[in-house]
């Protein structure tokens, strides 16, 4: 089946007493791994029942598939508590530094703007994209870094210092190839996870960088976060794969963008879930 996720499904179709339809059926989007069974996967979803729901039906379908087959198992349906809220403070660092002699110099001075201008119980500390190169006038290849490296580091010792996320932009070299990739560093400074950037603008290919191929999600202790860069906001396909993958923020390291196709990406990746 060349798309699993459009050729089987899983949805709650919610009845009231009288044998209608309460609101709307709800799609389960998270589809991962099995845990304990390898080579199946494992489709969850959390939602709250309709107004004057009483029944149920749990609906499975394999559609547009004539050569596909599917097996269900282990299904269950177990009623839980609705989740509390969850206040989550983001702080979004515009800073363009110039004439930044080194990588170091202008990780620097996004460093200095942090520790002087960002409040202490903010949970995430945005940072733009490509904070080592940003102000260097050099060229991708020159300012490339394994990751961990350097630059994580620093931004590490910041992130526990400030007890925060930290998501900033990297040149990252990776064996021969290099990437413009998106770190998330966690609140004791380690490197949780990071996101390559998949739609480069033409400069960027110019430029010797090689595109990202996924679109990871990352557990933090407020839920989950996905990561797009920049150019990605040109394409809808970033935005509903977060979602798709249980995304509940999406952090944009940006030097700048159209803020309507922000809008745009917002709308479908909300709407992938319904």
């Amino acid at each position: 089946m060349p798309n699993e996720q459009l050729q089987i499904l899983a949805r709650l179709d919610w009845q009231r007493a009288d044998g209608k339809r309460a609101g709307q059926p709800d799609y389960a989007y998270l589809v991962e791994p099995s845990p304990t069974l390898a080579g199946w996967k494992r489709v969850t979803l959390d939602a709250p029942a309709p107004e004057r729901a009483a029944a149920l039906h749990i609906e499975l379908y394999l559609q547009n598939a004539p050569l596909g087959t599917v097996w269900w198992d282990d299904l269950s349906f177990t009623s839980i508590a609705a989740p509390g809220p969850r206040k989550v403070t983001v702080a979004a660092v515009n800073l363009r530094p110039r004439n930044a002699a080194t990588s170091a110099e202008s990780v620097s001075k996004f460093v200095e703007t942090v520790e002087s201008r960002i409040a202490a119980g903010t949970d995430v500390i945005l940072l733009p994209e490509g904070v080592t190169i940003v102000g260097t006038g050099k060229r991708y290849l020159d300012v490339a870094e394994t990751i961990p490296g350097p630059t994580t580091q620093r931004l590490g010792e910041m992130a526990k210092a400030k007890k925060a996320y930290v998501v900033a932009g990297i040149i990252e070299r990776d064996g021969i190839a290099i990437y413009n990739t998106s770190v998330l560093i966690d609140r004791t400074g380690n490197v949780a996870g990071k996101y390559c950037k998949v739609y480069l603008p033409r400069e960027e290919i110019e430029g010797g960088l090689t595109p990202g191929a996924d679109y990871p999600t990352f557990a933090t202790d407020f839920g989950r976060v996905g990561v797009m860069i920049c150019w990605d906001l040109q394409c809808s396909d970033p935005a509903r794969a977060l979602a798709r993958r249980g995304a509940e923020l999406i952090l944009v390291p940006i030097w700048g963008g159209n803020e309507a196709l922000g809008k745009a990406r917002a709308i479908e990746g909300s709407g992938s879930k319904s």
